[in-house]
C-alpha cells in the first residue's frame, strides 16, 4: 500500500541507476554467506539489472527490490551487493555448465543474436534499461560457438497440443516463465487449469500450503474441477519500506520477562526477533539474558560472528529504566549495532542489524526508539 508513495516513479528510477552506474561503477564488497568470504565487488548498470532479473526470481528478494533500485540511483549499493553476495552462496548448488548446455542444444539453435537484438529494440522499456548493453544472456552465443553441440531436433521448438489435464502454476513477477507464458500454454492445451499467484516470483509450487493443496487436489482427481480460490486471496507482498519510515507498536513477552516496541509490518523471525523482510538484512532483536553479565554476552556474540572485526564501544545512551552500552562491528558486509546494559538479575541485549550506509538511519530511525521503550516486566 506504501509502494508507490514510497518510492514514487520507480521505472525511471531503475533507468536512473542503470544510467548512473554505467557512467561511475561503484566500488564495494560481496561476502558468501557460507563460506565467509569476501570480494571485492565493482557495479555498473548491467550488474543492477542482472540483480533485478535474478532478484524476481525470489519471493523472499522481490519486496527488497525497490529499495535496492532507490539506493543503487544514489550510487548506493550496499544492498546490490548484498544480493549479489546470495545469489553468489547458491551458486554451488546450480550446475552453470548443464544449463549453458541446455541452451545451446534446446534454446540457441532457434533464434539468432539478431533477432534478440531486434526484439529488444521493439521494447522501449529494455532499450531504457539496457542502455547500450547485450541483452542479458547473449553472451551464451559466443560459448555455444565454442562447444560445438548437437542441436535438438525442430521438433523441440513446436508448441505442445494435448487435452492431457494439466495444472500450470505461474507467479505474477516469473522473470523467466510469466503468466503471459503460462497463460499461452494454457490456450493451447485442451484440458488446462492456469493458476496466478499474485504475490510469487519463480517456482510458484514453493509459495505455501494453498500452492500444495492445489496441486495434491489436482493429482489426486485430474479430472475434477480444481478449487484455486486460494491463489486468489494470496496477500499482497509487504514492500520493505525505508527506514525513516519505521512505526512501532507496543508488545509484551511474558516468557522472557520485557515490555517494548517492535516495529509494524516487519516479519517476527522467531521469539524477539524481527526482520523488515523474510530474508531479514534489516533486523532487530530484543532480549533479556538471565544470569549474565555484558562482558559474557558480548564474548558470546562475538565468538557466533566468526568473520567480525573486534566490537568497539562507540556511545551510550540513557532510557527511563537502562544505562545502555552501544558497540559496534561489521559482519559479512552489514553492520551490527548492540545495545547491553547490566542488571541485578539479567543483561538486556537489542541488537540491530543493516546496511554499512544506513548506520545513522538505524540508530535514529530502530536502535533509539526501542532503548526508549524496553523495560522489565512488572512483577505480579
Amino acid at each position: 500500500i506504501h509502494c508507490a508513495a514510497d518510492y514514487p516513479n520507480l521505472e525511471e528510477t531503475l533507468v536512473s541507476a542503470v544510467t548512473n552506474l554505467n557512467k561511475a561503477p561503484v566500488t564495494g564488497s560481496i561476502s558468501n554467506q557460507l563460506t565467509q568470504e569476501s570480494f571485492k565487488s565493482i557495479s555498473d548498470g548491467t550488474d543492477l539489472v542482472n540483480q533485478v532479473f535474478q532478484g524476481l526470481y525470489s519471493s523472499e528478494v522481490i519486496p527488497l527490490l525497490p529499495e535496492m533500485i532507490s539506493l543503487a540511483a544514489q550510487l548506493d549499493t550496499d544492498l546490490l551487493d548484498l544480493l549479489r553476495g546470495i545469489s553468489l552462496t547458491s551458486s554451488p548448488f546450480l550446475s552453470t555448465g548443464m544449463h549453458i548446455a541446455l541452451q545451446c542444444t534446446e534454446e540457441f539453435p532457434f533464434t539468432t543474436k539478431e533477432r534478440i537484438r531486434l526484439s529488444s529494440e521493439s521494447h522501449a522499456r529494455v532499450l531504457k534499461l539496457l542502455g547500450g548493453s547485450s541483452p542479458i544472456g547473449s553472451e551464451v552465443f559466443d560459448i555455444c560457438a565454442y562447444w560445438n553441440l548437437t542441436a535438438a531436433p525442430a521438433v523441440e521448438n513446436e508448441p505442445v497440443m494435448s487435452d492431457i489435464p494439466t495444472l500450470i502454476f505461474a507467479g505474477s513477477y516469473d522473470p523467466i516463465t510469466p503468466p503471459s507464458g503460462g497463460r499461452l500454454l494454457a490456450d493451447r492445451l485442451g484440458n488446462a487449469t492456469f493458476v496466478e499467484f499474485p504475490a510469487s516470483g519463480h517456482a510458484a509450487l514453493t509459495t505455501g500450503e494453498c500452492a500444495l493443496g492445489i496441486a495434491s487436489g489436482f493429482l489426486a482427481a485430474p479430472n475434477r474441477f480444481v478449487d484455486n480460490e486460494c491463489a486468489k486471496k494470496q496477500e499482497p507482498f509487504a514492500w520493505v519500506r525505508p527506514l525513516k519510515a519505521t512505526e512501532f507498536e507496543f508488545y509484551s513477552n511474558r516468557f522472557f520477562g520485557y515490555l517494548s516496541v517492535k516495529p509494524i509490518g516487519w516479519a517476527e523471525l522467531a521469539p524477539g526477533v524481527f526482520g523488515r523482510s523474510q530474508l531479514g538484512v534489516v533486523t532487530l532483536l530484543e532480549q533479556l539474558v538471565q544470569d549474565t553479565t555484558v562482558e559474557q554476552v558480548l564474548d558470546l556474540i562475538q565468538r557466533a560472528t566468526v568473520d567480525s572485526s573486534a566490537f568497539l564501544r562507540f556511545g551510550s545512551h540513557t532510557s527511563e529504566h537502562y544505562e545502555w552500552q552501544l558497540f559496534r562491528a561489521s559482519v559479512s558486509g552489514q553492520v551490527m549495532l548492540v545495545a547491553l546494559s547490566q542488571g541485578d538479575l539479567a543483561t538486556a541485549f537489542i541488537m540491530v542489524t543493516g546496511l554499512p550506509g544506513q548506520e545513522d538511519t538505524l540508530i535514529e530511525a530502530v536502535l533509539e526508539p526501542v532503548l526508549q521503550e524496553f523495560a522489565p516486566f512488572p512483577e505480579s
